[in-house]
């Protein structure tokens, strides 16, 4: 995640679409999940993660074009969830998220939502501090695509997301997204 800024509290980022390049099934494990080979690259445009700590409860706020058609049992709640489970942190926060990447577009939104919560969360300040094996590890519980997320660099992700191959940055690229809307 190249954008970031961390104030006493209160952190927001970008959190960065993915883009999945080259993209080949290469198995399936007895679980159902698919083993993959795939080269993931990210680009700026993306959601928008704002997180804070409250004085009563958390709160989680959605906006944005998209916003509106998130459930109360989203991502950004689960990996709250799976947080606090891991860390016993209970301090209150404020989560407000701005949507402007379609739901269900296979474009990476919630995986790097997820990312992006957990990657705040642990830079609140009197948040548990937490090695990078311990968020990736939530990050995979979380989904397979939320590990490479959490890196948000170009990637050469296989099996089901957990093994992690950092590549040289792809040279930027004019893309065009289509949504249709058409289910």
């Amino acid at each position: 995640m190249k954008r970031q800024k961390l104030v006493v509290g209160c952190a927001f980022i970008t959190g960065f679409r993915e883009n999945k390049f080259a993209f080949e099934v290469t198995g399936r494990r007895n679980d159902g999940y698919h083993l993959l080979d795939s080269l993931v690259g990210f680009c700026e445009f993306g959601d928008r993660l704002e997180i804070s700590l409250n004085e009563a409860r958390d709160e989680i706020i959605t906006e944005g074009t998209f916003g509106r058609e998130i459930s109360d049992n989203n991502i950004i709640r689960k990996t709250l969830e799976k947080y606090r489970e891991t860390t016993k942190w209970e301090r209150p926060v404020r989560i407000r998220l701005e949507k402007e990447i379609p739901i269900g577009a296979g474009l990476g939104g919630g995986s790097s939502d997820a990312a992006t919560t957990l990657r705040l969360l642990s830079q609140i300040p009197n948040s548990p501090p937490l090695t990078h094996k311990e968020l990736f590890n939530m990050a995979l519980e979380l989904g397979a695509d939320v590990p490479v997320c959490l890196h948000g660099k170009t990637t050469r992700m296989q099996g089901i997301g957990e093994r992690l191959s950092l590549l040289q940055p792809l040279p930027k690229l004019p893309i065009v997204l289509v949504n249709p809307n058409c289910g």
